[in-house]
């Protein structure tokens, strides 16, 4: 699914928020505020506003809330009593009440619609007025349900998803120091918050970790792992070296085994595609902690690398040309069909034919659209035409690489 909204916390955060609670993978794509007025007119934008959340199915889910609840139902995280029905959506109504307000004096200049002095009053209300009145409702609800450490219940709800929302909001350099002081007189909301966002810790900390993939100028073996980073939403700088770059990175012993693709997560360099790939994998919540389902995973995984191998094999090793005709005629009419009809039964077995494995994205999935697009649909592979009409007779494989292929194309288009 990919969720659509600007590169700040906002309305979307409660969603990102609960999907990552979730373990759902989802593509949160970052629109640029500047570049918002040309983009509300795409179909993609009901109502001409953000947030959107565009599922699998191609639904598209408009309105915050209308969203939350969705994926409350969905997940868990709404309940179907009646009364706590009513307790939940008070507090959210509430919740929207101030932020609507908060929204409107911290949004981007280019969104902002208030004159100086006008923004600076609102400003100034806001934080005498409705920052002190919401945190002590906050605080009342908090007290009926002390022992629980929930707003709502003994367990996570879309109203504490929304509270984080409101907090991850003005936790900015303007406010930040006057929301401190305020939540420093009222110790329960202040526990409250600190430890819901403790349980966030690593998806902040992922957020803003600084990484960069080193690898050449083409898809080759750090396609996947430039995938399940965009995927996920991660900033990264995508470094494309030339044989010269490398062979200088490499005389300075930067790369273990001389090799790339290579990570730099921070200062650290880590290094071998499949080792890269489980580790983000899961870190983003793409690799399952079944056994039963991580096997079946990494199957699929493994299967592709060793076609892959065989293919670099076919293209740089320095055999003879007969060896070559030898090992092209085996991977077009024994390899490539061989694997492609294991992927082919598997997506017949399920339920839900749009992923590998499971309902949503996993590890195999970007491994395989890596794949498609370094050999199958790579015009520098001499036989790509030939795989391709390989492909042609499992159709269940090419629908689904099509499919997945476009999830990565320009998101509006």
């Amino acid at each position: 699914m990919n969720l659509y909204y600007f590169d700040f916390a906002g309305r979307a955060e409660a969603i990102r928020l609960l999907l990552h609670h979730a373990k759902i993978p989802f593509q949160d794509i970052r629109i640029k505020s500047t570049d918002w007025k040309t983009l509300k007119n795409s179909p993609i934008f009901e109502y001409h506003s953000l947030p959107v959340l565009q599922l699998d199915n191609g639904l598209k889910l408009s309105q915050s809330h209308a969203i939350l609840e969705y994926l409350g139902l969905t997940y868990g995280y709404m309940p179907y009593d009646e009364s706590l029905v009513y307790q939940v959506k008070n507090v959210m109504d509430a919740v929207e009440d101030v932020f609507n307000t908060i929204f409107s004096v911290f949004a981007p200049p280019e969104l902002n619609q208030y004159e100086p002095q006008a923004l600076k009053d609102a400003q100034n209300k806001l934080f005498n007025e409705g920052f002190p009145f919401i945190f002590d409702k906050l605080q009342d609800k908090l007290k009926q349900n002390e022992k629980n450490n929930f707003i709502i219940s003994d367990k996570w709800t879309i109203a504490d998803f929304a509270i984080l929302q409101l907090f991850k909001t003005i936790f900015n350099p303007l406010s930040k120091p006057i929301v401190d002081s305020l939540l420093e007189k009222r110790p329960l909301l202040l526990k409250y918050v600190n430890s819901k966002f403790e349980e966030f810790k690593e998806y902040y900390e992922a957020r803003n970790t600084k990484y960069k993939l080193y690898y050449f100028d083409t898809a080759g073996r750090a396609e996947p792992i430039r995938l399940l980073l965009r995927h996920a939403g991660i900033k990264f700088e995508d470094y494309r070296m030339t044989r010269e770059t490398f062979n200088m990175e490499v005389n300075q012993g930067k790369f273990e085994y001389n090799q790339v693709p290579a990570l730099q997560e921070n200062d650290k360099i880590f290094v071998q595609t499949d080792a890269i790939l489980q580790k983000l994998a899961v870190k983003f919540n793409y690799l399952s902690k079944d056994p039963k389902i991580m096997y079946m995973t990494l199957n699929i995984c493994s299967g592709m690398k060793d076609l892959f191998d065989a293919v670099v094999k076919f293209m740089f090793s320095k055999i003879t040309e007969q060896s070559k005709i030898k090992l092209k005629e085996s991977l077009i009419n024994e390899s490539f069909p061989n694997i492609f009809g294991i992927i082919e039964k598997r997506l017949n077995n399920k339920e839900n034919k749009m992923f590998l494995i499971g309902s949503n994205y996993s590890l195999a999935d970007f491994y395989l659209i890596g794949f498609s697009r370094s050999i199958i649909y790579n015009p520098m592979i001499g036989f790509s035409r030939d795989i391709q009409r390989s492909l042609d007779n499992f159709p269940l494989l090419k629908n689904y690489i099509k499919k997945r292929l476009d999830d990565f194309r320009y998101p509006l288009n």
